[in-house]
């Protein structure tokens, strides 16, 4: 296999054969230096992003199952969950728990009623950071 210096290119021939050599001046970026703006650190205006849509899921639990409980599954299979049927559900919004919560039936549908916010991930959104859950906020 050829070598080649960096300050050189070989190219290749279709048939895979060293046609030229061909120096190539090779030399590092530069680029200007980068100075902050008066608005550097600013954050925008939260107002700007409240009509995005995101995804919202609610987990029940988890379970491990292995592959071979997996191909196993079939209807009427009943899969156990890691938490007590009095437990909270926890409220993900692209993936990442904001909210714990309670199941309900409003109008023969599913709803969740928010019995806990987790306050320091809401916070980092609205720059209100406060870590843990609070007790009985609601949304």
């Amino acid at each position: 296999m050829p070598t080649t210096s960096p300050d050189a290119v070989q190219e290749q021939s279709a048939n895979g054969g060293p046609e030229t050599n061909t120096s190539v001046d090779v030399h590092p970026a530069e680029f200007p230096e980068m100075t902050s703006s008066p608005n550097h650190g600013a954050e925008l205006p939260l107002n700007r992003f409240l009509d995005v849509t995101l995804q919202a899921s609610v987990e029940l639990g988890q379970a491990q199952i292995s592959i071979g409980e997996v191909l196993k599954l079939g209807q009427g299979a009943v899969v156990q969950l890691d938490r007590d049927v009095t437990d909270p559900v926890d409220i993900l919004v692209q993936g990442v728990r904001l909210a714990r919560g309670e199941v309900v039936i409003v109008d023969d549908s599913y709803a969740v009623r928010i019995t806990q916010v987790e306050s320091g991930q809401i916070g980092r959104m609205n720059g209100t950071s406060r870590e843990g859950f609070s007790e009985g906020a609601t949304a």
